[in-house]
């Protein structure tokens, strides 16, 4: 039997492309758009929304052997969303992280961390296009398809 995946993605897109207009941003996937713009839904919890490229210019890459530093993740729109959610004590059960763009490789590898730091169960990701993937407890984060 397959399984059903919550799919309110139409309305998601639909509020990040408002929140675009609203601030005067480029059309989502347009030739002058280069930014992101992402929405985090938890249960029982108010989304959060995030965007890359809100720390002062220029971010210094924290170089080899450093790791991941808080510059460098939190400067995506995943990373400041689920900084974000952290900051405000969200925890547990399912979260359903939309974005208005496809993931990059940097922000796709974090999101069984991102799974990790918030204690989720399940984190469902969406771009554009509809389901681009899952992690579950204790897993992997697997593309959709």
């Amino acid at each position: 039997m397959p399984m059903l995946v919550h799919n309110c993605n139409t309305a998601a897109q639909a509020d990040l492309a408002n929140m675009r207009s609203e601030m005067g941003m480029p059309r989502a996937g347009s030739a002058e758009d280069g930014d992101t713009l992402a929405r985090l839904d938890m249960e029982g919890q108010s989304p959060v929304y995030g965007q890359n490229g809100r720390l002062p210019r220029p971010v210094e890459y924290p170089g080899p052997g450093n790791g991941i530093s808080r510059v460098s993740w939190d400067d995506h729109a995943e990373g400041d969303v689920f900084s974000q959610a952290n900051a405000n004590g969200y925890s547990g059960g399912t979260g359903r992280l939309y974005l208005d763009r496809t993931p990059c490789p940097f922000c796709r590898n974090s999101y069984a961390g991102y799974g990790r730091m918030l204690d989720l169960d399940r984190l469902e990701v969406y771009d554009r296009s509809g389901l681009y993937g899952t992690y579950t407890r204790g897993g992997k984060f697997v593309l959709a398809g």
